[in-house]
């Protein structure tokens, strides 16, 4: 289940989503997707309310998101059916299409776009495939091309008990830090410290033994820094 803090002190249940192993996220300027047994969901209004956004997928077992501008990929589980693999929407989940050429059939794990290729890993190990090659899929290749920008968005989900993922952008190769804090300033957790290239990312903190609370999250790249509110809740 998933509620959205709308205070310091209240909380509402999200609408819209189903109670089914709700376990991956991907998010941009203006819509934050969720990945899970039955599709993917997308809001538009910073989780207040979801809509199933499936049209073009023949797998619904989602098992990874990434989110590239505009551009969403979706990996799917392996299926007997043979509908397994690699999706992508162009238009923030309005449509999917299959981008499978070269990729034997296996349930995909990550998707990364790094340079001029795109990695999935899969129960099959490690695939490459060149942004040349997905052109006559998707008909425009600068679709896929992101200039970006720092960014720490909101964890999800919030409250949480005990896991939650924190996501965030760097533009350039540099030094990050990523830490938790409680309410006194007190450092309880660092889940990145260690240099990076550009790209967007997503760490998830496991807070197992850690007492309910509201806390921060704070993100340092050189002179950047960002600090965002989380509540755990048990």
């Amino acid at each position: 289940e998933l509620f959205l803090i709308l205070s310091n002190t209240t909380a509402t249940k999200s609408t819209g989503l189903p109670n089914k192993n709700l376990s991956y996220v991907a998010a941009n300027d203006s819509n934050i997707f969720v990945g899970s047994q039955l599709g993917v969901f997308r809001s538009t209004n910073s989780g207040i309310s979801w809509s199933a956004a499936n049209n073009g997928l023949t797998n619904f077992n989602i098992t990874t998101l990434s989110a590239i501008g505009s551009n969403i990929f979706a990996g799917t589980n392996w299926s007997y059916s043979g509908t397994d693999g690699i999706y992508i929407s162009t238009n923030n989940g309005a449509n999917w299409t299959p981008i499978n050429t070269g990729i034997s059939s296996a349930t995909v794990y990550a998707i990364v776009l790094l340079g001029d290729n795109l990695f999935i890993g899969s129960s099959w190990g490690v695939w490459r495939r060149p942004l040349t090659d997905i052109v006559t899929d998707i008909q425009n290749k600068n679709d896929l091309k992101q200039k970006f920008v720092f960014a720490l968005h909101q964890n999800f989900p919030n409250p949480f008990n005990p896991t939650t993922s924190i996501s965030f952008t760097i533009p350039s190769k540099s030094f990050v830090s990523l830490k938790i804090y409680d309410l006194i300033g007190k450092e309880v957790a660092t889940l990145v410290s260690e240099v990076l290239p550009e790209g967007n990312y997503s760490k998830q903190w496991i807070a197992f033994n850690i007492p309910s609370a509201i806390y921060f999250y704070r993100l340092q790249v050189g002179e950047y820094t960002e600090t965002k509110k989380l509540i755990l809740l048990k």
